[in-house]
């Protein structure tokens, strides 16, 4: 499970960069009104591919690891009343999924533009509401669920 977690934590650091990649190429095409590059499509689909790698390693994380359904069984519902606990066991995984359904709407909702600028808002509006998401809910070392965890 060590291995999964140091896999999560660097995948972040991917989605990061992918997302922010995006934005800002998704930006100049919109102020540009220039059509998606194949620069930025590759972008997406990594993008796309990363967040999708990124759910399937959390959820085996979630149900098989110690920090999900394994806080349920050791401490019942008292899980709801400690933030730390709640967390990992409520909060991050559903932001988690919301950011990357977001995600995954940039790709598919803007692959079935006609326009090039709907296509770049789109994909610029949808992929920073997932970003907003995903960054709402990783357990950062400065705050109290990712105290301690550092940087990786």
């Amino acid at each position: 499970m060590e291995i999964l977690l140091l896999v999560h934590s660097v995948l972040r650091y991917v989605i990061l960069l992918l997302a922010i990649l995006l934005l800002i190429q998704s930006f100049k095409g919109i102020s540009n009104q220039t059509p998606v590059s194949s620069i930025q499509n590759k972008v997406s689909i990594g993008l796309f591919i990363s967040c999708h790698l990124m759910l399937l390693i959390g959820l085996i994380q979630y149900f098989l690891g110690a920090n999900g359904i394994a806080l349920f069984k050791a401490n019942g519902a008292a899980v709801m009343k400690d933030s730390t606990l709640r967390f990992y066991a409520v909060e991050h995984i559903f932001v988690m999924i919301l950011g990357i359904i977001c995600i995954s709407l940039a790709r598919i909702l803007s692959r079935r533009c006609k326009f090039n600028l709907q296509r770049h808002k789109r994909l610029f509006y949808w992929t920073l509401a997932g970003l907003l998401l995903i960054l709402s809910r990783i357990p950062w070392p400065f705050m109290q669920a990712g105290f301690g965890r550092g940087w990786l």
